[in-house]
Formats: C-alpha cells, sequence, structure tokens
C-alpha cells in the first residue's frame, strides 16, 4: 500500500473532487488532518509526519475527513498521494430531477444542464471506483436523479459496492439481473425513492446473507411477495410505497417496521420477533394493528402511530389474537374531532389493553385536534392488569375520553406504580415545531393539576403532571 513512500506513477485524484474549493480550504483540510494525526497519538509534535505512522494506520486516519476532503489533502503531499484509495465511506450525492428542473427557465437548455450535470457526476463515480483499492469499503451509496438508460453506470457501482456488504441506493432506477452476483455478500440494503424494474423478489433471493432490508418511497412493483427464505434477516423496514401486500419469510427477524396505507402483511416463521413499529394511514390504523397483523402478536415492545376519530373502525369487546409477550407499548394517536367530550376514538386503547395482559410500560402521546374543555366520568368493560407499572400521557388536556381511560387505567391496574401526564403536546406524536399546539398551556395546566389531585386521592395512586409548580406536584405525589 502506498503512503510511506512517494509514489511518482500515481494516478491524479479524481479532478471533479479537486476543482470545487480554493486551496486555502484544501489547506484547511490538511490542518484538520494534522490535528487529527496528534489526535490519535503522535509521539512529538514538533517532527511527527503522517508518513511516520503505520501503513495501516494511515489511511485510517484519512477516512475521519469526508472523502471530497481527503482527496483534495491528498495533493499536498506526493506521499500522501494514495491514501484517500482506502478511504472507508464512499457517498456521493449527485443533481435529483428537481435540483436540475430548477436551474432554468428554457426547457432546452435545461435538458442540456441535466446531461451535463450527470455525466459529469458519473465521471467522478468511475473515476473514484476505478482508483479506489476496494479495500476496508464500509459504506457507498450514491444519490442521483438516474433512469434506466444509465443501468450500465449503475449496474458497474452495484458491482464494486457489494464489497463493503452494505449498499445504499436512492433516486436511481435499478433492474435485477443475473450479472450481479455481489448481492450475496450483502448485510444491508437501503433503497430510497428508487424505480424498481424487473424480478425484485428474485433480486432479494441472491441477498442470502441479508441482515437488514430498507425500502422506503419506492415504486414500479405492485406487492412486496419474497417466497425465498431470507434466514438471517434481523431488520426489515418498508415506508411510503403503494403497494397491495407485504409477505415475507424470515425466521431470524428481530425488529419489523411498516409505514403506509393499510395492507394485508404476513410475516412467514417470524418467532424470534420482538420489536414492531406499526404507521398505518387512515383511521383503521388502530383496529388494523391489533385485529389484522397476526405475525406481530409475539413481539416485546410495539410502537404505532395512528389517526383516530368517531368514524375510526372499531375494535371488537374481545379479541381473538393477544399479545402475550408485550411488555412495552408506545402510542402516538392524532385524534381528529370538532367535540372534546364526544366519543372520538381514545377509549378503544381500553380494548388494546385487553389483549396485553402482561403489559409493563404504556406510552400515549396524543394531539386531540380539537378546542380545550374539562370534563369528567369513566368507562366500564377493562380487564384487571396485574402487571402494568408505569403510564404516561403526553397531551393530556382533561378531556372526556382522556379522563375515562385514565380513570380506567387508574382502576384496574393493581400493580401500577404511578401515571404521568403531561398537557404538553409532544414532537413524539407531530414531527416538527409543536409551539403552536401549546399556546394555552397557561390556561390548561391548572386545571388539569386539580383533576390530578382529586383524582390520586380517590385512586390512592400517585399521579404526577409534568410541568407543574413544585408545590402541585409534591401536593399529588403526597397521595
Amino acid at each position: 500500500m502506498a503512503g510511506a513512500g512517494e509514489d511518482e506513477s500515481a494516478p491524479p485524484p479524481p479532478s471533479a473532487l479537486l476543482d470545487q474549493k480554493p486551496m486555502e480550504e484544501t489547506a484547511a483540510a490538511a490542518g484538520k488532518l494534522t490535528r487529527l494525526e496528534h489526535e490519535h497519538g503522535a509521539p512529538d509534535e514538533t517532527s511527527f509526519r503522517m508518513e511516520d505512522l503505520p501503513a495501516e494506520v494511515q489511511p485510517v486516519i484519512m477516512s475521519q475527513l469526508p472523502l471530497k476532503e481527503a482527496v483534495r489533502t491528498s495533493i499536498v503531499s506526493r506521499s500522501w498521494r494514495m491514501l484517500w484509495t482506502f478511504h472507508s465511506d464512499l457517498c456521493f450525492d449527485g443533481p435529483t430531477p428537481n435540483d436540475l428542473d430548477s436551474d432554468t427557465d428554457d426547457k432546452f437548455a435545461g435538458q442540456d444542464s441535466t446531461k451535463m450535470k450527470r455525466a459529469k457526476f458519473i465521471e467522478t463515480v468511475n473515476s473514484v471506483i476505478q482508483q479506489h483499492s476496494g479495500i476496508g469499503i464500509n459504506k457507498f451509496s450514491v444519490r442521483c436523479g438516474m433512469h434506466k438508460e444509465y443501468t450500465d453506470h449503475l449496474d458497474r457501482w452495484i458491482g464494486f459496492a457489494t464489497s463493503s456488504k452494505s449498499l445504499f441506493l436512492a433516486s436511481v432506477s435499478i433492474k435485477p439481473n443475473s450479472v450481479i452476483s455481489g448481492f450475496t455478500i450483502l448485510r444491508r440494503l437501503v433503497l430510497e425513492f428508487v424505480k424498481i424494474l424487473g424480478d425484485f423478489p428474485g433480486l432479494l433471493a441472491k441477498c442470502s446473507g441479508l441482515e437488514d432490508l430498507e425500502i422506503i418511497g419506492c415504486y414500479g412493483v405492485d406487492n412486496l411477495i419474497v417466497p425465498h427464505k431470507l434466514d438471517k434477516l434481523q431488520h426489515l423496514l418498508i415506508a411510503g410505497m403503494d403497494i397491495q401486500m407485504v409477505e415475507f419469510h424470515a425466521t431470524d427477524l428481530a425488529h419489523f417496521e411498516y409505514k403506509g396505507r393499510v395492507i394485508p402483511i404476513v410475516l412467514h416463521g417470524c418467532s424470534k420477533l420482538e420489536k414492531a413499529t406499526m404507521k398505518f394511514n387512515g383511521t383503521k390504523a388502530l383496529a388494523h394493528t391489533f385485529t389484522a397483523v397476526p405475525s406481530i402478536l409475539s413481539v416485546k415492545t410495539l410502537h404505532l402511530q395512528a389517526f383516530i376519530s368517531k368514524y375510526a373502525q372499531k375494535l371488537p369487546a374481545r379479541q381473538q389474537g393477544m399479545f402475550l409477550h408485550l411488555r412495552h407499548m408506545t402510542c402516538q394517536l392524532i385524534v381528529n374531532s370538532n367535540d372534546p367530550n364526544g366519543d372520538n376514538g381514545i377509549l378503544q386503547l381500553a380494548n388494546c389493553l385487553d389483549v396485553a395482559p402482561r403489559l409493563e410500560t404504556l406510552h400515549l402521546h396524543m394531539l386531540c385536534a380539537i378546542s380545550s374543555s374539562f370534563s369528567s366520568g369513566e368507562v366500564a368493560g377493562m380487564r384487571r392488569h396485574d402487571h402494568l407499572k408505569t403510564v404516561f400521557m403526553s397531551g393530556f388536556r382533561c378531556y372526556k375520553a382522556q379522563i375515562e381511560l385514565a380513570c380506567c387505567i387508574l382502576r384496574n391496574a393493581s400493580v401500577l406504580e404511578q401515571l404521568i401526564i403531561e398537557p404538553r403536546i409532544t414532537d413524539k406524536v407531530w414531527a416538527g415545531d409543536c409551539s403552536e399546539w401549546n399556546t394555552d398551556l397557561g390556561q390548561i395546566l391548572p386545571g388539569v393539576c386539580e383533576w390530578a389531585q382529586v383524582t390520586s386521592e380517590r385512586f390512592r395512586k400517585v399521579i404526577s403532571v409534568v410541568g407543574a409548580s413544585h408545590h402541585t406536584t409534591e401536593a399529588s405525589l403526597a397521595q
């Protein structure tokens, strides 16, 4: 390996990675590399050089820099020229279709710009993989708007990338074929906004060593039905896809995640499944998760997100499937209702708890798109719980259904140690800025604290209010 000695015959680094920053920034990158050298244990700061390190350590230090900086830094010294070719993370972000379309208002000029930028991007990637040693690759990712006419280049990149055992593709088109054999050694495959052409199940059949598979926003397939066994697959994520069904055979699967429309999901032989994340669209989400996906009945941890309303599909009072191993459940609920004291679907959770008799912790994050109001009441029908110890509710505003559910839990959870309620809407249920939902906390908090204190005395259980004053919190804890 080059590094300790000067290599006059070494090819120059890819020019596309050198002409985008001025020399002073290249010098800054070299300075950063010098600092990294010292962080890795330089014996004498006045005389230490990169060349003094063992040859196998030098590329490790160079890999601490982003690929572009590593390539630019390599021109500082001839003895460093080949170090970048052992960089462990090869990540390429090219122009997307949206970026290219926004460059110009002239249609034909825009097409020319598209071709030029894609051509330069393709040239850069090809130059890098041609000169790279192919040793020690940890990650290879490509983000670029590329379609089927660029299949030859993409096949070449995939063939190179599979040596890293981890492949990330975004905004490209792929057509599986028998020529690409490197998939057999892949351990992680991430496809994001990829157009899939041809036999996708056949492609996955080649991935016999696959442990992590993520398919996000991809299109070109109507179903994800994979008849072949993926015996080493441990994590499967499917999100944002317009498909009709999911079916996999994965005996080692430990974590399953699905985010999208309500569809049939069948996971064969998943006896080791311990965690499931289900985020269905629409108002059937809650009922579908608990009644129509028997493959997840064995999980110990369940994370679900649902939109609910009085029009939502209801859960049956007594269900056939039981989550006998479920210990921890997190629910993110967005409630659509114009009546804060009406039937808005929250009480369905009482039936959910009935099918998880050994549940120990429940985290419930709620966003009720309704006006503030206070009420009281109870709901009957929930079974006795002998394992539920901790319940946390955010977005608790003392709406009638929230109060009824809380009272139901307090009355039936025999070993409950504390109920923690937080009026604030958190980012756990609403991605982004939640400040607009929390402008009235000052008005709501006193009523919530008063309810907590009265209810704590009634059930003789600890109820803590997050965000309450020290005096108020102690009063509720004292009960």
